[in-house]
């Protein structure tokens, strides 16, 4: 808040989620990526509806706190995945 320093508590703040969002999606592209949906059309809509839904806002999230030393260590840990990482994974659902 009108500060490039980082307090503990909103370092903290990040990396927590981060970890949410990194646990979550994995989560969910471990088990929706088994399922099939053989009609090309809706297996489409359901992707551009994934990436709508999660993209614009992970990635503005992604790449405000990206350049941000958040962590003293192991930033490589909560910067798991970059927006066209997401992308990808949102691209392969479905398929079964």
């Amino acid at each position: 808040k009108g500060s490039s320093v980082l307090t503990l508590e909103s370092g903290r703040q990040i990396k927590s989620r981060f970890t949410a969002f990194n646990t979550g999606l994995e989560e969910i592209y471990q088990h929706q990526k088994q399922y099939s949906v053989p009609d090309a059309g809706l297996r489409q809509r359901l992707r551009q509806d994934g990436r709508s839904i999660v993209l614009s806002s992970y990635t503005e999230f992604y790449e405000r706190f990206s350049q941000v030393q958040f962590s003293k260590k192991h930033m490589e840990q909560y910067l798991k995945f970059a927006p066209r990482a997401v992308a990808t994974m949102i691209d392969e659902l479905y398929s079964g």
